[in-house]
């Protein structure tokens, strides 16, 4: 349940803002130091550091023959030999960043924490700071004064589904939110086309630009989101987007993010992350997963869901989509649950360090390559003893 009370919001974290607590709270720690000059991450470039690719890594991808993972003080790292050796990215903010997406083999967004979306034009090696909390809190002011100034009746046309109530009750918060500062993460990015890039993020924020970042606009009405839920992940599964977060929160668009309709949700707990495998026929197997292992699975695009018995009450943080309409779940523990798309539990692995992993992919050369708490794990994927269940 949302508390209204505006103080309350921040102890509902989302999990990956959960990952940098800890760094989070030594921050706070040394800004109390008047010794210290405090310089705002948005404004400082991320330190080059070969401890990089060790420390929290959040997300990973691969574009062409290129791998590319980021994760806290702003780093992204790029390898051209499938992750035997990492060059660390030349990244104009020092915050954590948590998704990246890529819409050609040169154009590519990542978002994190302070509202922040950079973007690259050269295949992730020089990144550009297209939006920040400042600006992201400024627009969703300005967008729900357009929208509350105007009739009822254009409101109606334009399928506006929030009354005056509730969108001057988002007015508030948002103007709270911008007294504040640029406080609220991005969590997720996703190209839709290669004009189309949307992100999504902690306290409902959903933006989308309709040319490659050049103009960033909220998306303030087009959700039925009036509690302002954490919306956590984005996807997209051929023509059709979707939506997981917070207390359940289960959306779907057919109409590349303009508007959304409510899924029904399997539990009401958080969902932490949403993936899509297919069958060798083309069958769609739509995957969500979170809190104390609970985990689902839909072929009919979310209308009905089936739970995927992973048989541990560890959170699920993450997956892997693998061949043979197969994926892996990864878990807050360190554990990898492998399942087939009917939702069978086929085996059961742990990594060495038993860290908390967010994501991963397997490369050309058959290695599962994780990322997580403790930066990055390689494991030969023939080689990994699976313990059947």
């Amino acid at each position: 349940m949302r508390v209204i009370k505006y103080t309350f919001k921040h102890i509902h974290l989302p999990v990956k803002e959960a990952f940098c607590s800890f760094f989070t709270c030594t921050a706070m720690l040394l800004a109390c130091y008047p010794a210290f000059a405090v310089v705002d991450a948005l404004e400082d470039n991320a330190p080059q550091t070969e401890r990089a690719i060790k420390g929290l890594l959040l997300d990973i991808v691969q574009v062409d023959n290129r791998l590319i993972t980021l994760g806290e003080r702003g780093h992204i790292l790029y390898s051209d030999n499938q992750g035997n050796t990492w060059q660390q990215a030349n990244v104009p903010v020092r915050v954590t960043l948590t998704a990246i997406t890529f819409s050609t083999a040169s154009q590519g967004w990542a978002v994190g924490h302070d509202g922040v979306i950079l973007a690259t034009r050269d295949g992730g090696v020089n990144w550009l700071k297209q939006l920040d909390g400042y600006q992201a809190n400024q627009l969703i002011v300005n967008e729900l004064k357009r929208l509350l100034a105007l009739s009822d009746e254009q409101r109606i046309a334009k399928a506006i589904g929030y009354s005056v109530a509730q969108l001057n009750y988002l007015l508030e918060d948002a103007q709270l939110f911008t007294d504040e500062g640029a406080s609220r993460p991005f969590l997720e990015v996703l190209f839709v086309d290669e004009k189309i890039v949307m992100a999504v993020g902690a306290y409902g924020m959903i933006f989308r630009t309709e040319d490659g970042g050049e103009n960033w606009r909220p998306l303030v009405a087009n959700s039925s989101n009036p509690d302002n839920f954490h919306l956590n992940t984005l996807i997209k599964s051929r023509d059709t987007l979707y939506i997981a977060g917070e207390a359940g929160s289960l959306y779907r668009s057919d109409d590349k993010g303009l508007s959304w309709i409510i899924l029904p949700s399997p539990y009401d707990g958080p969902f932490f992350g949403m993936s899509v495998s297919y069958t060798a026929t083309g069958t769609e197997g739509l995957i969500v997963y979170g809190l104390r292992g609970n985990a689902f699975i839909s072929t009919n695009q979310g209308q009905k869901w089936s739970r995927l018995n992973v048989g541990s009450d560890t959170s699920i943080l993450g997956s892997v989509a693998m061949k043979k309409s197969e994926f892996i779940l990864l878990s807050g523990g360190g554990e990898l649950f492998r399942f087939n798309l009917d939702g069978q539990l086929i085996g059961r692995s742990l990594t060495p360090d038993r860290s908390a992993l967010s994501s991963g992919l397997i490369n050309s050369t058959n290695k599962l390559l994780l990322v997580g708490v403790n930066g990055m794990t390689h494991l030969n994927l023939p080689q990994i003893q699976w313990e059947a269940p």
